[in-house]
């Protein structure tokens, strides 16, 4: 987990999501700010995470936004300021970095 999405998530969340056999996590997943605000909204099968995956500001502004296959980064990645400026933008292959468009 890259700092910046660390420091998101020290704040309070409220959370959504289906359950599965003690504490798997499978199908849609939500958390929310303290405001009420969606935080983070993704998807697991099997406790792992799997496709679209969204971080958001407290404002509702889109943070991040990432694709996963079994629980690895898979395809763009993508990390916004608060101003809503792309501030990463990176390809992945099976967790392993293939391009820095923004380099």
């Amino acid at each position: 987990m890259k700092l910046k999405e660390l420091l998101l998530l020290t704040s309070k969340q409220k959370c959504d999501g289906f359950f599965i056999r003690g504490n798997t996590n499978c199908g849609e997943y939500k958390s929310y700010w303290e405001n009420g605000q969606l935080s983070i909204n993704t998807f697991y099968l099997k406790s792992k995470r799997n496709g679209e995956y969204k971080y958001y500001w407290t404002n509702g502004q889109l943070t991040g936004h990432y694709f996963y296959l079994n629980d690895e980064l898979h395809g763009n990645y993508k990390f916004y300021q608060a101003n809503g400026q792309l501030d990463v933008h990176q390809l992945y292959e099976n967790g392993l970095l293939i391009k820095d468009y923004l380099e």
